[in-house]
């Protein structure tokens, strides 16, 4: 018996990303996202489109040399050694792929930034588009997406829960109107951003920035980890946050 969609993807930001190179390789895909304005108010959209590529052509034409273990090598200095190894090394290796298709696949007019050096990084490897916004960059992958007949968009929607076997999950999705459909993927990508959203997660794992004003998507709610945790998937650094001193206080807006 077969399954209702080859993957299934939560969440229409950066998950688009793999829903979109999913399809393109044939698989039925379906991407699932809770905010009817996610095109302007997801956290991708209010990105800054800043991808870094180790060992792209953007940097083989100024001259840069970049390597994927070059890339590793910053992380594990910026981490004091914490790095997730593994994980450090698959983002890496992956890296200028990963610009390689925005420009190719998806048609994004990519450039390498120069005009600044990214904390952290020892070479130039940030990679963006004209105007450095991140709704251009979401705008572009919804665009490609629209040309994937075998990959379709469910919104408003949201996963909150995954049951069934390894090799048949079945995805509990919950409507506007509170009712649930089930929908069963041989796999499963959790896209769903942080929980800069959710007041208690906060608290629990970043208790010093428990009063702080959240700008972010209000939708960045912990879905994945609440529902990786009921999986019994593992979790670390939860206690690491970017802070951004750009609201006015006390309005709070930009």
């Amino acid at each position: 018996m077969g399954t209702d969609v080859d993957f299934v993807v939560a969440g229409a930001g950066g998950g688009l990303a793999g829903a979109i190179r999913a399809a393109e390789l044939g698989a039925r895909v379906l991407v699932i996202e809770t905010n009817s304005h996610f095109r302007s108010g997801n956290n991708t959209s209010m990105s800054t489109a800043m991808i870094p590529g180790a060992g792209t052509r953007w940097q083989r034409e100024l001259g840069l040399e970049d390597t994927p273990k070059t890339f590793v090598d910053d992380m594990l200095r910026k981490t004091h050694g914490t790095v997730d190894l593994p994980l450090a090394e698959a983002l890496a290796g992956v890296s200028a792929s990963l610009v390689t298709w925005l420009a190719d696949s998806i048609g994004l007019p990519i450039e390498l930034t120069t005009d600044f050096a990214y904390p952290g990084h020892s070479v130039l490897r940030c990679h963006t588009i004209p105007h450095r916004t991140g709704s251009a960059l979401l705008k572009g992958l919804l665009d490609r997406a629209s040309q994937l007949p075998n990959l379709d968009i469910m919104v408003p929607a949201r996963v909150v829960d995954i049951a069934g076997s390894p090799a048949a999950r079945i995805v509990v999705i919950e409507h506007p109107d509170g009712s649930l459909e089930e929908i069963s993927t041989s796999a499963i990508l959790l896209a769903t951003n942080g929980f800069g959203g959710n007041a208690e997660l906060v608290k629990l794992h970043i208790p010093e920035m428990a009063d702080a004003h959240y700008h972010g998507s209000a939708e960045s709610r912990g879905d994945a980890l609440t529902i990786g945790s009921r999986l019994g998937a593992d979790s670390g650094f939860l206690n690491a946050y970017q802070g951004h001193a750009a609201l006015s206080y006390p309005q709070a807006t930009l």
